[in-house]
């Protein structure tokens, strides 16, 4: 089983994921923490990636496909998260066919209210910048609905309503995968 979530700054992505892999056995590969990471190394490839991911760029397709498949590393029963975030992503060749992909949607309110908790609990540099996290809302705008119809075209796409508990979440999530699965 393959998993993808996917959802605008602060919808919970990772935490269902986390709470999806606990429960159905997956490996998680969070996007952001992989450059997050990534950026913390004092490697060409880590100050290259910090310099996007500070200013809320996407990182260019060319090295964010050579970390990913290091971390993917032939594994499957995947959960990625955050992974596609623009169209030429769409053919990563783990975002061609996945078995679910969970749209997280979130009102930008609510998201604004999360991510200012999270600031506060975390040292996230890309949650900090006020210009990096508008980047990062605008070019998910200007990228979900491609990837949207894309993947409602071949059934794999779920909208789950994100403003709610964590808890109800993940049973919405889990409802589904139980209603295709039997």
């Amino acid at each position: 089983m393959n998993i993808i979530i996917i959802g605008p700054p602060g919808a919970g992505k990772g935490t269902q994921a986390r709470k999806l892999a606990k429960e159905l056995n997956l490996h998680v590969i969070s996007s952001g923490r992989l450059l997050r990471d990534e950026a913390k190394k004092a490697t060409k490839t880590g100050i290259e990636i910090k310099k996007y991911v500070d200013k809320g760029n996407l990182v260019p397709d060319s090295i964010f496909l050579k970390i990913l498949n290091n971390a993917i590393n032939n594994r499957k029963r995947l959960i990625i998260d955050g992974v596609p975030r623009s169209r030429s992503q769409l053919k990563f060749p783990f975002c061609k066919k996945p078995d679910y992909v969970f749209l997280i949607d979130v009102p930008k309110k609510e998201l604004m209210r999360r991510i200012i908790l999270r600031t506060g609990k975390n040292s996230r540099n890309d949650d900090k910048s006020i210009i990096a996290l508008q980047n990062r809302f605008y070019k998910y705008v200007n990228n979900i609905e491609y990837i949207k119809k894309y993947y409602k075209k071949n059934g794999s796409l779920f909208l789950i309503d994100g403003n709610q508990t964590k808890n109800k979440v993940f049973r919405d999530i889990m409802n589904i995968i139980k209603r295709k699965t039997n």
